[in-house]
């Protein structure tokens, strides 16, 4: 950036070969983000999910998501933990998440993990 006192950064983040998000900032030599200029329309979509529950109130979850943008869809997995609480205005229980990982949707990690876990 030499004598400059801004200067514009561009980059383009990549998983698998797809496009995902293509960001543009502006930064000043502190690096404090000066202007953001990304569109944030990412919609969720939950594929399928599947839940074990353990002790009194927990539970773990397994699910295939998709990300859908402007750019295109991108699939991934997600292993989360959580545990039921009563809600006190409808008197059901209801999900809630304190843990989760998100996996890309690429066979060679799927195994990976399999792997793992029937090791550890």
């Amino acid at each position: 950036m030499g004598c400059h006192s801004r200067g514009i950064i561009s980059y383009n983040n990549q998983t698998a070969g797809k496009n995902i998000n293509k960001i543009s900032m502006l930064y000043d030599l502190r690096g404090f983000i000066m202007a953001d200029r990304r569109e944030r329309n990412v919609r969720f979509e939950t594929i399928s999910s599947e839940i074990k529950e353990f002790g009194q109130n927990n539970f773990i979850e397994i699910s295939r998501n998709k990300a859908i943008s402007d750019d295109g869809e991108n699939e991934f997995i997600t292993i989360a933990r959580g545990y039921f609480r009563i809600n006190y205005e409808t008197n059901e229980p209801e999900k809630v998440y304190k843990k989760s990982v998100t996996v890309p949707d690429i066979s060679e990690m799927k195994e990976f993990i399999k792997e793992q876990i029937g090791t550890i």
